[in-house]
């Protein structure tokens, strides 16, 4: 979650997602706004995420 102190670092935190993305990660971003006012949506949101990636996962069979 990156608050208003990160706005000045626009490039290199695009960077960082670009790099983590290239390894698989998924990156969500919420402002400081949506996390001081709309945490359930930031909430659901993560969630749906969450579920959305377990549902893709395909574990080795055991």
């Amino acid at each position: 979650m990156d608050s208003s102190s990160h706005r000045w670092k626009q490039e290199e935190d695009r960077k960082t997602q670009d790099d983590l993305e290239s390894l698989g990660y998924l990156v969500l971003r919420f402002s400081e706004a949506e996390e001081e006012h709309q945490i359930d949506d930031v909430v659901g949101e993560t969630s749906y995420a969450v579920e959305s990636l377990e549902k893709n996962i395909k574990l080795p069979p055991t």
